[in-house]
């Protein structure tokens, strides 16, 4: 089994159909497909095997599904990590599975300059322009005419549905990086599950802001629209272009980051402009408050809102439609009742359990860790390296610790009351942080809010541009029993959503200012 099987029956049923629209160059499912194979020609001619590891550090684009294709034409497996961890972070992503090839963009060939790990891979292949490095460009020609007219593509190696397809990195900031490996199989599965939850209709037109549903998309036969705007940092991202895409091709299906929907949401309503092909928008990735999903509203009138909680290791858990919260469930977040994430989808099994014994189910309404178990929930890391805190077995089944805290309601929905390593217990009582900064962002116009314990002191912090809310919000979070409000000119955030709060980095940043 192969992930490619999903690709040749696109071929197959939609050979002309455009899988990839960018920089308004399309490129239809049978292409994408040669040119992938080409790309695995000749990794195979450089001496790449099955099971060897291509380092693959390439923006979201058309180039980067050829290079995936390639991979495991010939039944190699995909790497990627984040390169901007560090120099520490590649090398002990390196050190852990050693690459014997590299795909990257130019930007990404310049980390052969500082680190000796990447450098020392022997097979280089960029998409860009780059001195004494083969171009992707190149390849694809070279291949496409030293192949005879009447010549097949290359023999694929074969491949159960338990070979390893895709292996990516945690950030390590807590220690050794752990490897999760998705094998085709996985990989299958999830494409069942997002199937189901992200309305993969062959009709849409998808923007692309995620890889892995871009890849999805190439199985259920969707043409992906590619940003023409960098997505690596949402401070960057150019919203009248996105949103002129939009119209001009008429996407109807966009699933991103609750940033990029307020970016983009923000710019349309300042216009005065709507975005009225949009039917379907999915939001995960971070924390989705209600008034993101009311400037989502006004700016796309004709589109159904869906919230998508999920986690690196599983992939989604939960989802709720917006149409279904009620001005009760709104209120219970004004109060300290969390962020509702909805129902979890039914290919899953997730359970509230206490955080004394990881075999205690707690009931609906108690608050307790959030575990999960099912077939796209990954069962373990590379050489058991952060299984035993991650992982737990009962009864023979194998479930994974999200790290996250929350409940169940009366109607099984699922309400998030923050990261378990975040609880505050003091001589006040026990308070979960998010679940203050969630009232807050119920009730006031705030970029972002952080609630933490800073030198034994429970502590709002606020961006400076939210000065004048400081009245009202102590007002209204007096059950938070807040002992100081304090001010930063940003609250750091995550560097791949730009959506949650990077705790880590805020406690230094309130260090320094003192």
């Amino acid at each position: 089994m192969n992930v490619l099987d999903y690709l040749q029956q696109a071929v197959h049923l939609s050979p002309h159909k455009a899988a990839f629209i960018e920089r308004g160059s399309s490129c239809t499912f049978s292409q994408l497909q040669a040119d992938g194979l080409r790309i695995g020609t000749y990794l195979q001619d450089k001496g790449v095997k099955k099971g060897d590891a291509v380092l693959l550090l390439q923006p979201l684009s058309t180039d980067l599904y050829k290079a995936l294709i390639g991979i495991w034409s010939i039944g190699a497996v995909a790497l990627v990590f984040d390169p901007s961890a560090g120099r520490e972070h590649i090398r002990a992503c390196c050190a852990i599975i050693r690459p014997v090839a590299f795909i990257g963009s130019g930007k990404a060939m310049l980390l052969t300059l500082y680190s000796r790990a990447i450098a020392a891979i022997p097979i280089k292949l960029t998409t860009g322009t780059v001195p004494f490095v083969r171009s992707f460009r190149k390849v694809l020609r070279q291949v496409a005419t030293d192949a005879t007219p009447h010549a097949s593509p290359h023999e694929a190696p074969q491949t159960s549905g338990e070979s390893p397809a895709l292996i990516t990195f945690t950030s390590g900031s807590t220690g050794v990086p752990k490897a999760a490996v998705r094998t085709h199989a996985f990989l299958a599965t999830q494409y069942e599950v997002l199937s189901h939850s992200l309305s993969q209709q062959e009709s849409h037109v998808d923007f692309a802001t995620l890889p892995i549903v871009a890849l999805a998309n190439l199985a259920a036969r969707i043409t992906t629209v590619i940003a023409d705007t960098s997505l690596t940092k949402m401070s960057r991202m150019d919203a009248a272009a996105v949103a002129k895409q939009m119209v001009d091709h008429r996407v109807s299906r966009l699933v991103a980051s609750p940033t990029f929907m307020k970016r983009l949401a923000v710019y349309c309503n300042q216009k005065q402009m709507t975005l009225p092909s949009l039917t379907h928008i999915y939001t995960g990735g971070g924390p989705v408050f209600p008034h993101i999903m009311e400037q989502m509203k006004q700016a796309m009138p004709n589109s159904k809102r869906f919230a998508v909680y999920g986690s690196t290791e599983a992939e989604p858990i939960a989802e709720l439609d917006w149409d279904d919260v009620s001005p009760d469930d709104i209120e219970k977040m004004k109060i300290g009742g969390g962020l509702l994430s909805g129902h979890p989808v039914q290919q899953i099994d997730c359970k509230i359990i206490s955080a004394t014994f990881a075999d205690q189910y707690l009931p609906h309404g108690k608050i307790g860790e959030i575990v999960v178990h099912g077939a796209h929930v990954l069962k373990g890391y590379l050489n058991g390296v952060g299984d035993a805190e991650n992982k737990f077995e009962v009864d023979g089944a194998r479930w994974h610790r999200t790290g996250d805290t929350g409940y169940f309601d009366e109607s099984g929905r699922l309400w998030l009351t923050g990261r378990a390593s975040a609880v505050i217990r003091d001589s006040k009582g026990v308070i979960y942080p998010f679940c203050v900064e969630a009232a807050v962002h119920a009730q006031f116009a705030v970029e972002r809010v952080a609630f933490v314990s800073f030198l034994g002191k429970r502590t709002l912090v606020l961006e400076r541009g939210a000065y004048h809310h400081e009245p009202a919000i102590r007002q209204q979070l007096q059950w938070a029993l807040i002992d100081q409000v304090l001010f930063v000119t940003e609250i750091p955030t995550d560097k791949r959503h730009n959506a949650k709060i990077d705790y880590r980095g805020l406690e230094k940043l309130l260090v320094s200012s003192q």
